[in-house]
């Protein structure tokens, strides 16, 4: 390829959305090393890309750029054809070259590329999520509109996106995206659980604090005594009462863990 501009008399057009272009060759040394809009993870795989140019009769598709600085262009769609193309030793790539476009539209160009073409993986999808909500500061509306996805499904992803652990396990395929979410849902139950209670005890009186250390330190003695048996701490009623609930005491234990309860409780009365 050597031109400047055309390629079988198309001179440029138009996008679905609006959005105009021109379509010319770039020389590859004019395209920027960004991957700023590719969301692919880890390494392009261009091995297949590389047989069709090479025996196919050359570059299929365009790929998308905007003009950037210093007279390079940035790339928007079409990573793998340019790694492809580099690795082929070409010199120059077939590309639309859409001028004065922002950053959003950029992106709905990439996402409408993708659509029928190879899909993101679920771990993928967690990260363009994640990337759009913490970078651009976009909503979950507004990811939504972008990658093509409803409301529902953009919150499912980002909830996955808050816990480093499920990520990792997405992504090795050691679980799928239903389980992940099933995860991330308990996960942020038990944290509200937690703020909850560390929310109650700030609004304890201090004579209910200090009851409740005694209790807490009642309790591991008992569990200590009777590992059998469940006891739990909890606070309860209007002043946030602290109780000791017991269970799976079992009734040849029930005098002697009763006679030790008592003996512990005793320097308790009397002092609420």
């Amino acid at each position: 390829m050597s031109g400047k501009k055309t390629v079988s008399g198309k001179g440029g057009g138009e996008t679905s959305a609006g959005l105009p272009f021109e379509i010319r060759e770039v020389p590859l040394k004019d395209i920027a090393p960004d991957r700023e809009f590719s969301f692919r993870e880890g390494p392009l795989m261009v091995e297949g890309l590389r047989d069709s140019i090479r025996h196919g009769g050359g570059q299929k598709m365009e790929i998308a750029v905007r003009p950037a600085a210093k007279g390079k262009f940035q790339p928007i769609f079409g990573f793998r054809r340019l790694e492809a193309l580099k690795k082929e030793g070409k010199n120059a790539v077939m590309a639309k070259v859409y001028t004065g476009i922002s950053d959003e539209e950029a992106l709905r160009l990439r996402f409408a590329e993708n659509t029928g073409r190879q899909d993101y993986s679920p771990f993928e999808m967690v990260m363009i999520c994640k990337k759009l909500k913490e970078k651009y500061k976009y909503s979950d509306g507004e990811i939504g509109r972008v990658i093509g996805r409803n409301r529902v499904s953009v919150n499912r992803y980002l909830a996955i996106s808050r816990y480093p652990r499920i990520l990792k396990r997405l992504e090795r395929d050691e679980i799928g995206f239903k389980e992940a979410y099933q995860l991330a849902t308990r996960a942020e139950e038990l944290e509200k659980i937690k703020a909850a209670e560390k929310e109650a005890e700030k609004r304890l009186p201090r004579s209910q604090k200090d009851l409740q250390g005694k209790l807490q330190a009642v309790r591991k003695i008992l569990k200590e005594s009777f590992p059998g048996v469940s006891i739990s701490l909890r606070s309860g009623g209007k002043k946030q009462e602290q109780t000791l609930n017991i269970f799976g005491i079992g009734l040849p234990d029930a005098r002697s863990f009763f006679k030790s309860g008592e003996d512990m409780f005793r320097p308790l009365i009397g002092e609420e």
